[in-house]
């Protein structure tokens, strides 16, 4: 199946991911396609991304090939740049202890050591394909053949080893599970046993999350099941919260309704600092956080929310607000859209000079485009020069005779 696959491949590809191969064997070193891409031609698909291991010392890889980064040297990975592609090798090599997060490895002298030390059964199958050889020490062809996802060894010492295993092997359960894949219940809850969400950073959590969402098929049941099971986020996060956190992460990719959430926990008026936002997800979590709880019925309580947002914003911060907290509205948000409903200072049909030219200037500017802008969402129609002029020099004579 893997070389019938193999077979398929646009020429060009087969030629790069054999050249790679071929220059090792050349120079007396071994070299084999490892990974997702092999996991994926037993799958009958096609990869898009090639992995190497080899048992050639790094200074070989940089006089073989014209133009080599060294993108994991502690780690013996180089990444090979040819025919416009991108190719990573890595040597073999062991664990030789970790702290769970990161491990001190040597380098090993055989394949079957280095795939011994992967995750997953059906991610520790190599393939050369100037042969054809397929090399499965630990039984991945058969996990394949039975649609079953199961670790290296135990489940438990996988997880130890380094703790981001466990959102990796969520995500590939829900990846898989689209062809008919299962997973063993007591590997599961090894791992829910297992796993210490203190010991990961966030960067880590949110490029897993990110890769999860990527998913083309995503079911996302499963994961924020799990994911909140696993607890990522604490002890940042109450317990009672992660199901929502996650399924609006997953969502929209962002980070802004995890931050919400926690800066509400914690009785903060501002994002948290330690959770590596955006400066947009910053300034939409203190929008919602000046809002928090209000049901936004009425039509001028949902402008004045929307207003300071910037206009891409608008229908994101209303269904976060729908989810986080049961506000209503996003239906209109989107009328609102479509019809180009003035929200804004900006969207008024009067400049600020045109209102300077009338009198208004300093701080009595910004207070009379406040109050139009106020007049406008009331009543849309009120959004036209003349119009605006007259509320503008009516509103100065009221305040006048005052």
């Amino acid at each position: 199946m893997i070389q019938e696959i193999y077979s398929q491949l646009a020429p060009e590809k087969r030629r790069w991911v054999e050249q790679v191969i071929g220059t090792y064997q050349k120079a007396g070193h071994q070299c084999y396609l490892v990974g997702g891409s092999v996991r994926d031609l037993g799958l009958g698909l096609l990869p898009q991304d090639f992995d190497f291991a080899t048992n050639a010392p790094l200074e070989a890889s940089f006089k073989l090939f014209p133009k080599v980064i060294p993108t994991g040297v502690a780690h013996g990975t180089v990444t090979l740049l040819l025919g416009g592609m991108t190719f990573e090798v890595t040597r073999y090599r062991l664990d030789v202890q970790t702290d769970g997060r990161h491990a001190e490895v040597r380098f090993a002298q055989t394949l079957e050591e280095d795939l011994g030390r992967r995750d997953l059964r059906i991610n520790a199958i190599a393939f050369e394909p100037l042969t054809g050889q397929v090399i499965d020490p630990e039984g991945g062809l058969k996990d394949l053949a039975e649609r079953m996802i199961r670790f290296v060894g135990p489940a438990a010492e996988r997880i130890r080893e380094d703790h981001l295993r466990a959102l990796r092997y969520l995500r590939m359960i829900a990846k898989l599970a689209p062809y008919g894949f299962g997973y063993e219940p007591d590997e599961l809850a090894a791992v829910l046993q297992s796993f210490d969400p203190k010991v990961l950073s966030l960067e880590r959590i949110y490029d897993e999350l990110g890769k999860m969402k990527a998913l083309p098929q995503l079911d996302p049941h499963f994961l924020v099941q799990q994911l909140s099971a696993l607890q990522i986020f604490a002890p940042r996060l109450s317990p009672q919260s992660h199901p929502l956190a996650i399924e609006l992460l997953l969502t929209f990719g962002d980070r802004t309704a995890l931050g919400a959430l926690v800066s509400w926990e914690r009785g903060a008026n501002r994002a948290e600092e330690d959770l590596r936002l955006t400066r947009r997800e910053k300034r939409l979590i203190q929008l919602l956080l000046t809002r928090w709880g209000e049901p936004l019925e009425s039509d001028l309580d949902l402008k004045a929310f929307l207003s300071p947002c910037q206009p891409e914003d608008r229908e994101e911060l209303a269904q976060l607000a729908q989810r986080l907290w049961g506000a209503r509205g996003i239906d209109r948000v989107k009328l609102w859209e479509k019809a180009l409903v003035p929200l804004q200072v900006s969207d008024l049909k009067i400049s600020a000079n045109g209102l300077a030219e009338l009198g208004f200037h300093g701080k009595a500017l910004g207070e009379i485009q406040k109050f139009l802008l106020t007049q406008v969402w009331a009543d849309p129609s009120q959004n036209q020069p003349e119009k605006l002029v007259r509320l503008a020099l009516n509103q100065r004579e009221e305040n006048l005779l005052k």
